[in-house]
């Protein structure tokens, strides 16, 4: 919109791309008192529509082009990141979080037990997986859409996903996950935030009992997998406007 009184900056997770979020943008938008936000879906690099990187860029290093990307917003800007976006905002916050006005986490990797795409990918060898891990990965993704409607989005971003990108993201997910002070982590930022979790089929039980020994604000979206915002937009979008009053009043 030419008028808009902040920005909300999505981040997608592994293998995913900006198409995960759109419907959810528009229904957002179309929920939102006027003018309505400024919505900024970026493909990271070695994802989606964005070329893939000479060398596979590690979450630091994407989680500074988000950064540079917020440095141009004139209005408030809230971060969304889901998944690995999640662990990116998360990281982004920590070196920051002075140009964001909120974080809303959702499914962001807490402990080793999220890691269920990425622990897979992480067990083959770099060349195993460009050979054939990543298909095998990509096959069980567009069966299990026969089930989960979510993953019929999923396989086809994973289909633009750069294999060496993906595979180095995993480990990293899977180095961030394993201490299982990601929690604490999130806990000690000071901007506003906000924990989203799909339940029964998000983030595992370890992680809810993490976040919720921290006293997180922990927003469980019911009947949901790993991704709320497709498999309940309705109620996502109510999280996540409450959440936008409160901070931006």
């Amino acid at each position: 919109p030419e008028n808009y009184d902040y920005n909300l900056l999505f981040v997608h997770g592994l293998g995913e791309s900006g198409l995960c979020f759109e419907q959810f943008a528009l229904g957002l938008s179309d929920r939102s008192s006027n003018p309505a936000p400024r919505i900024i879906i970026p493909d990271l690099p070695g994802y989606g529509r964005s070329p893939r990187a000479k060398t596979p860029m590690s979450l630091e290093e994407q989680a500074d082009l988000v950064i540079a990307i917020s440095r141009n917003c004139e209005q408030p800007t809230i971060l969304a990141g889901h998944s690995m976006g999640g662990v990116i905002g998360q990281l982004i916050m920590e070196s920051a979080q002075d140009l964001f006005a909120g974080f809303i986490n959702i499914e962001g990797n807490i402990s080793p037990g999220d890691c269920v795409f990425s622990g897979q990918a992480a067990a083959f060898s770099l060349d195993e997986f460009t050979k054939s891990g990543f298909d095998q990965l990509r096959n069980n993704v567009y069966e299990n859409g026969n089930t989960f409607p979510a993953q019929r989005g999923y396989y086809a971003s994973m289909r633009f996903a750069d294999p060496r990108q993906f595979h180095l993201n995993s480990g990293n997910l899977l180095d961030f996950s394993t201490p299982e002070n990601g929690a604490q982590r999130f806990a000690d930022l000071t901007v506003p935030k906000v924990y989203i979790a799909g339940q029964p089929r998000g983030i595992c039980n370890r992680s809810v009992s993490l976040l919720k020994a921290q006293n997180i604000q922990l927003n469980i979206v019911e009947t949901s997998g790993h991704w709320p915002f497709i498999d309940q937009e309705k109620n996502t979008i109510d999280h996540v406007l409450t959440f936008i009053k409160s901070t931006l009043s």
